[in-house]
């Protein structure tokens, strides 16, 4: 029987940190890279490229993500390793479940996108601002494998991490787990909005949220299950930029 503390009712207060670490960790990320970068160019007498801010934005991911997995690791090292492999080799019987909600995802999302056309013209919206800026890092062709990486596989995991681990499972423990699933998926919305043209564009990302937090619960509150959906839903969405970059 593997020992998982995670079980316990008692919270792990120290997991909260993640929270406003994870926040920090991003611009932290982008800091080291743009230090770097200035380094490298001032040494060789190198034209700033134009490009710039996407290169330090994608690598800084990187660093970010990697710190945040680092120091969780360092936080439970002594006994997350097994837990993560039990999980993964638990999610296997849920990959059906992950492949059908995301099915359901696709459907409800694109009646959403249908129904957008009946709204009054300043309301509609093709592309949100967060998906508008997401799309924007990829006008780079030799960036893809790096925003394939962080946007499609480390990035969801850091938010399942943040928003399924902190604010369900251990803040479940003490305000209910349903009152946490819902604190969580609003706050998942909030998270992706940017400045937004039109207040509907709230609603893609509560929807997402609820189906993600659907197969969390579903498979028993395993982290690894809500990843999968939730990188299937990132890469494909990664893929489909580049597709279009490629063939329009």
């Amino acid at each position: 029987m593997i020992n998982n503390p995670f079980d316990s009712p008692k919270v792990m207060k120290r997991d909260f940190g993640l929270i406003p670490l994870y926040f920090l960790l991003l611009n932290v990320g982008q800091i080291i890279v743009l230090g770097i970068g200035l380094i490298v160019i001032e040494t060789f007498h190198m034209k700033i490229p134009h490009n710039g801010n996407a290169i330090a934005s994608s690598f800084g991911d990187i660093i970010s993500f990697s710190l945040l997995f680092y120091i969780f690791y360092k936080m439970h090292q002594h006994y997350i390793i097994p837990i993560v492999l039990e999980r993964i080799k638990q999610a296997k019987a849920y990959i059906w479940l992950v492949i059908i909600t995301y099915i359901v995802y696709l459907i409800v999302d694109h009646a959403y996108s249908y129904a957008l056309q009946f709204l009054p013209k300043h309301y509609q919206f093709e592309e949100s601002q967060n998906q508008t800026m997401i799309i924007e890092q990829f006008n780079t062709p030799w960036l893809w494998p790096v925003l394939f990486l962080t946007t499609g596989i480390l990035e969801p995991i850091a938010e399942e991490l943040i928003f399924r681990h902190v604010l369900i499972h251990e803040l479940g423990k003490k305000i209910t787990y349903i009152g946490a699933a819902i604190l969580s998926t609003l706050f998942f919305a909030v998270l992706h909005l940017h400045a937004g043209s039109s207040p509907f564009e709230f609603i893609p990302y509560l929807y997402a949220g609820f189906f993600i937090v659907f197969v969390y619960f579903k498979s028993g509150k395993n982290l690894v299950v809500s990843s999968m959906l939730h990188i299937l839903n990132n890469s494909v969405v990664v893929l489909t930029i580049i597709y279009q970059q490629l063939f329009h």
